[in-house]
């Protein structure tokens, strides 16, 4: 298993999983590179000890079902869909989609209460913003907002 906690979109291939395959304890060894740290986060602790001493292979499907992956797409329609999913943020407020990023990689490493300051200083730093006041406007005008990048 690689590192996957950095990691904002995670899809898999259909019956393609060999990232997947999680460190084996009969051999003596544990995953390196913060495997442990991130897969508790990611499936939470249960589910990290479970597999990581199995030690084992999982397909697309049960890492989608455990939420270790966002979704499984065919081998020949991935390239199509994260181009997809990319062009899809970018037509996001860039400011928008940073201030999300931030609350929730900082603010998951806080306490709650530190966690909801944090948001609340994000929210604060985009009402103030041109992209803000564009996007109440067109809003309420009924139109498409022009995010300035």
């Amino acid at each position: 298993m690689k590192n996957l906690e950095g990691k904002h979109i995670r899809s898999s291939v259909k019956n393609h999983v060999g990232w997947l395959e999680f460190d084996r304890p009969d051999v003596n060894f544990i995953p390196p590179v913060g495997a442990t740290q991130a897969l508790a986060r990611l499936i939470g602790r249960p589910r990290a000890l479970k597999y990581l001493f199995d030690g084992k292979l999982l397909d697309a499907e049960e890492a989608l079902a455990i939420g270790l992956i966002d979704e499984v797409v065919r081998a020949e329609d991935l390239r199509s869909r994260v181009q997809s999913y990319a062009e899809s943020l970018c037509e996001k407020p860039p400011e928008a989609l940073a201030s999300i990023r931030r609350s929730i990689i900082e603010g998951g490493g806080l306490c709650f209460d530190e966690g909801l300051q944090l948001e609340r200083e994000e929210v604060i730093n985009l009402s103030g913003s041109e992209n803000f006041k564009d996007g109440v406007r067109a809003f309420i005008e009924k139109r498409e907002p022009v995010w300035r990048r």
